[in-house]
Protein backbone atom coordinates (compact mmCIF):
# COMPACT_ATOMS: atom_id res chain seq x y z
CA UNK A 1 0.00 0.00 0.00
CA UNK A 2 0.85 3.37 -0.87
CA UNK A 3 -0.21 6.87 0.05
CA UNK A 4 0.59 10.58 -1.05
CA UNK A 5 -1.54 14.05 -0.67
CA UNK A 6 -2.21 16.52 -2.72
CA UNK A 7 -2.79 20.38 -1.44
CA UNK A 8 -5.30 22.74 -2.30
CA UNK A 9 -6.43 26.35 -1.13
CA UNK A 10 -9.04 25.11 1.41
CA UNK A 11 -8.37 20.93 2.00
CA UNK A 12 -6.10 18.36 0.96
CA UNK A 13 -6.53 15.54 -0.52
CA UNK A 14 -4.92 11.55 0.55
CA UNK A 15 -4.43 9.30 -2.17
CA UNK A 16 -4.42 5.75 -0.83
CA UNK A 17 -3.43 2.82 -3.41
CA UNK A 18 -4.50 -0.67 -2.58
CA UNK A 19 -3.30 -3.36 -4.99
CA UNK A 20 -4.91 -1.87 -8.39
CA UNK A 21 -7.56 0.56 -6.91
CA UNK A 22 -6.76 3.86 -5.40
CA UNK A 23 -8.42 5.26 -2.53
CA UNK A 24 -9.56 8.97 -2.71
CA UNK A 25 -10.33 10.92 0.37
CA UNK A 26 -10.63 14.94 0.72
CA UNK A 27 -10.75 16.84 3.84
CA UNK A 28 -11.15 20.55 5.11
CA UNK A 29 -7.50 21.25 6.84
CA UNK A 30 -9.37 22.27 9.70
CA UNK A 31 -10.10 18.84 10.45
CA UNK A 32 -6.45 17.73 11.11
CA UNK A 33 -6.24 18.00 14.76
CA UNK A 34 -2.65 16.55 15.10
CA UNK A 35 0.52 16.53 13.06
CA UNK A 36 3.56 14.20 13.66
CA UNK A 37 6.91 14.03 11.36
CA UNK A 38 8.82 10.91 12.16
CA UNK A 39 12.28 10.57 10.91
CA UNK A 40 15.09 7.77 11.25
CA UNK A 41 18.21 8.02 9.03
CA UNK A 42 16.55 7.82 5.81
CA UNK A 43 13.42 6.42 6.67
CA UNK A 44 10.97 9.13 7.12
CA UNK A 45 7.19 8.95 8.20
CA UNK A 46 4.18 11.79 8.13
CA UNK A 47 1.28 11.28 10.41
CA UNK A 48 -1.99 13.37 9.64
CA UNK A 49 -4.67 12.78 12.78
CA UNK A 50 -7.99 13.50 11.92
CA UNK A 51 -11.20 12.82 14.40
CA UNK A 52 -11.97 9.34 13.07
CA UNK A 53 -8.50 8.15 11.30
CA UNK A 54 -5.04 8.90 10.87
CA UNK A 55 -2.73 8.79 7.79
CA UNK A 56 0.77 7.90 7.93
CA UNK A 57 2.65 8.79 4.48
CA UNK A 58 6.12 7.09 4.35
CA UNK A 59 8.78 9.06 2.53
CA UNK A 60 12.93 9.43 2.05
CA UNK A 61 14.25 11.60 3.84
CA UNK A 62 16.41 12.87 1.11
CA UNK A 63 13.05 14.55 0.66
CA UNK A 64 13.19 16.58 3.83
CA UNK A 65 12.83 19.65 3.00
CA UNK A 66 10.15 19.39 0.25
CA UNK A 67 8.47 17.45 3.49
CA UNK A 68 8.68 20.80 5.64
CA UNK A 69 6.96 22.99 3.03
CA UNK A 70 4.08 20.53 3.21
CA UNK A 71 4.04 20.69 6.61
CA UNK A 72 4.60 24.80 6.49
CA UNK A 73 1.68 24.85 4.26
CA UNK A 74 -0.77 22.71 6.28
CA UNK A 75 0.16 24.62 9.43
CA UNK A 76 -0.26 28.03 8.26
CA UNK A 77 -4.20 26.33 7.21
CA UNK A 78 -4.72 24.48 9.98
CA UNK A 79 -5.66 26.58 13.09
CA UNK A 80 -8.88 29.08 12.71
CA UNK A 81 -8.39 32.51 11.76
CA UNK A 82 -10.48 33.97 14.85
CA UNK A 83 -8.42 31.64 17.20
CA UNK A 84 -6.03 34.11 19.73
CA UNK A 85 -2.77 33.38 20.41
CA UNK A 86 -2.02 32.87 23.77
CA UNK A 87 0.14 35.41 25.64
CA UNK A 88 3.20 32.82 27.10
CA UNK A 89 6.22 33.98 29.21
CA UNK A 90 9.87 33.77 28.06
CA UNK A 91 11.52 30.20 29.18
CA UNK A 92 13.67 31.56 32.21
CA UNK A 93 15.95 27.97 32.41
CA UNK A 94 19.20 26.99 30.91
CA UNK A 95 18.89 24.42 28.77
CA UNK A 96 22.45 23.63 29.73
CA UNK A 97 21.67 22.59 32.74
CA UNK A 98 21.73 19.03 33.71
CA UNK A 99 19.94 18.43 37.29
CA UNK A 100 16.90 17.31 35.07
CA UNK A 101 18.86 15.51 32.36
CA UNK A 102 21.14 16.12 29.65
CA UNK A 103 20.06 17.74 26.00
CA UNK A 104 22.42 16.29 23.20
CA UNK A 105 23.94 18.29 20.66
CA UNK A 106 21.71 17.13 18.05
CA UNK A 107 18.85 18.70 19.46
CA UNK A 108 21.02 21.79 20.81
CA UNK A 109 21.68 22.13 17.11
CA UNK A 110 18.24 21.52 15.75
CA UNK A 111 17.07 23.87 18.54
CA UNK A 112 17.32 27.00 16.22
CA UNK A 113 15.66 25.83 13.63
CA UNK A 114 12.79 25.38 15.50
CA UNK A 115 12.33 28.50 16.73
CA UNK A 116 13.01 29.97 13.34
CA UNK A 117 9.96 28.33 12.16
CA UNK A 118 7.67 31.79 12.77
CA UNK A 119 8.92 34.64 14.80
CA UNK A 120 6.58 34.08 17.62
CA UNK A 121 8.07 30.39 18.50
CA UNK A 122 9.84 30.11 21.79
CA UNK A 123 11.31 27.56 24.13
CA UNK A 124 8.68 26.27 27.03
CA UNK A 125 10.20 23.32 28.67
CA UNK A 126 13.06 20.47 28.38
CA UNK A 127 13.60 17.34 29.37
CA UNK A 128 16.59 16.00 29.29
CA UNK A 129 17.70 12.42 29.09
CA UNK A 130 18.27 10.92 32.51
CA UNK A 131 20.12 7.07 33.05
CA UNK A 132 17.66 5.68 35.49
CA UNK A 133 19.51 3.57 37.48
CA UNK A 134 20.83 6.80 39.07
CA UNK A 135 17.27 8.06 39.91
CA UNK A 136 16.49 4.39 41.05
CA UNK A 137 16.63 4.36 45.13
CA UNK A 138 15.82 0.58 45.08
CA UNK A 139 19.02 -1.33 44.69
CA UNK A 140 17.91 -4.55 42.43
CA UNK A 141 15.72 -2.47 40.35
CA UNK A 142 19.03 -0.09 40.11
CA UNK A 143 21.17 -2.94 39.30
CA UNK A 144 18.81 -3.57 36.45
CA UNK A 145 18.31 -0.35 35.29
CA UNK A 146 22.51 -0.22 34.78
CA UNK A 147 22.70 -2.93 33.34
CA UNK A 148 19.94 -2.28 30.85
CA UNK A 149 21.38 1.15 30.61
CA UNK A 150 17.74 1.93 30.97
CA UNK A 151 17.32 6.40 30.22
CA UNK A 152 14.35 8.32 29.99
CA UNK A 153 14.93 10.05 26.67
CA UNK A 154 14.94 14.11 26.28
CA UNK A 155 12.51 16.37 24.67
CA UNK A 156 12.22 19.94 23.76
CA UNK A 157 8.86 21.71 24.25
CA UNK A 158 7.96 25.02 22.39
CA UNK A 159 4.94 27.58 21.40
CA UNK A 160 4.18 30.23 19.54
CA UNK A 161 1.16 30.86 21.20
CA UNK A 162 -1.24 28.51 19.07
CA UNK A 163 0.38 25.67 18.92
CA UNK A 164 2.73 23.47 21.22
CA UNK A 165 5.75 21.88 19.11
CA UNK A 166 7.52 18.96 20.98
CA UNK A 167 11.04 17.34 19.88
CA UNK A 168 11.92 13.79 21.17
CA UNK A 169 13.73 11.03 19.69
CA UNK A 170 10.17 8.92 18.17
CA UNK A 171 10.36 6.86 21.96
CA UNK A 172 9.91 7.72 25.73
CA UNK A 173 12.63 5.27 26.94
CA UNK A 174 16.25 3.55 25.42
CA UNK A 175 18.38 1.23 26.21
CA UNK A 176 21.94 -0.28 26.10
CA UNK A 177 20.81 -1.73 22.72
CA UNK A 178 19.23 0.72 20.85
CA UNK A 179 21.39 3.73 18.72
CA UNK A 180 19.50 6.68 19.04
CA UNK A 181 19.39 8.49 15.43
CA UNK A 182 15.86 9.50 15.09
CA UNK A 183 13.80 12.73 15.84
CA UNK A 184 10.31 12.70 16.04
CA UNK A 185 8.09 16.85 16.05
CA UNK A 186 4.61 17.27 17.19
CA UNK A 187 2.78 19.95 16.46
CA UNK A 188 -0.23 20.14 18.52
CA UNK A 189 -3.00 23.14 17.37
CA UNK A 190 -3.96 24.57 21.14
CA UNK A 191 -7.67 24.97 19.59
CA UNK A 192 -7.40 21.27 19.40
CA UNK A 193 -6.29 19.92 23.28
CA UNK A 194 -9.78 18.86 25.18
CA UNK A 195 -7.77 17.70 28.02
CA UNK A 196 -4.20 17.44 29.46
CA UNK A 197 -3.38 15.48 32.30
CA UNK A 198 0.10 14.80 34.55
CA UNK A 199 0.54 11.46 36.61
CA UNK A 200 3.12 9.55 38.48
CA UNK A 201 4.03 6.41 36.62
CA UNK A 202 3.29 3.38 38.85
CA UNK A 203 6.27 1.65 36.98
CA UNK A 204 8.65 4.59 38.14
CA UNK A 205 7.91 6.60 41.00
CA UNK A 206 10.86 9.58 39.98
CA UNK A 207 8.66 9.68 36.29
CA UNK A 208 5.75 11.53 35.69
CA UNK A 209 3.62 11.19 32.51
CA UNK A 210 1.94 13.43 30.59
CA UNK A 211 -0.99 12.95 28.23
CA UNK A 212 -2.39 15.38 25.55
CA UNK A 213 -6.36 14.45 24.67
CA UNK A 214 -6.34 15.60 21.40
CA UNK A 215 -9.42 15.56 19.16
CA UNK A 216 -9.36 12.07 17.60
CA UNK A 217 -6.00 10.87 19.53
CA UNK A 218 -3.75 11.02 22.83
CA UNK A 219 -0.52 12.25 22.91
CA UNK A 220 1.91 11.01 26.13
CA UNK A 221 5.26 12.59 27.08
CA UNK A 222 6.95 12.21 30.15
CA UNK A 223 9.20 14.13 32.87
CA UNK A 224 10.74 13.91 35.99
CA UNK A 225 8.96 14.39 38.89
CA UNK A 226 10.35 17.83 40.63
CA UNK A 227 11.07 19.20 36.71
CA UNK A 228 10.49 23.19 37.28
CA UNK A 229 9.56 23.76 33.81
CA UNK A 230 6.30 21.33 34.04
CA UNK A 231 5.04 24.86 34.65
CA UNK A 232 5.11 25.48 31.55
CA UNK A 233 2.07 23.12 31.42
CA UNK A 234 0.11 25.62 33.68
CA UNK A 235 -0.68 28.15 30.41
CA UNK A 236 -2.53 25.64 28.84
CA UNK A 237 -6.02 23.92 29.33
Amino acid sequence: MTMCSLLYKTELEVLKRIGDTVQRTRASYSDIAVIRNHENLLDGSLYLYFADQTYKIPYNTVSSKLIHKFITLIRNKYISFNFNAKKVPEYSGDISDTQHGEVSYYFKNLLPQLLQEDTGMHLGAVQGEVPMGERETRLLRKLLYKASDKRLLESIHLTNGKEIVIMNRGRLWGYRWQTQYGKEIFYLPLEKIEGFECRNLESEDTVMSCTFTMTGSKHTFLFLVGNPDLSFYKNFP
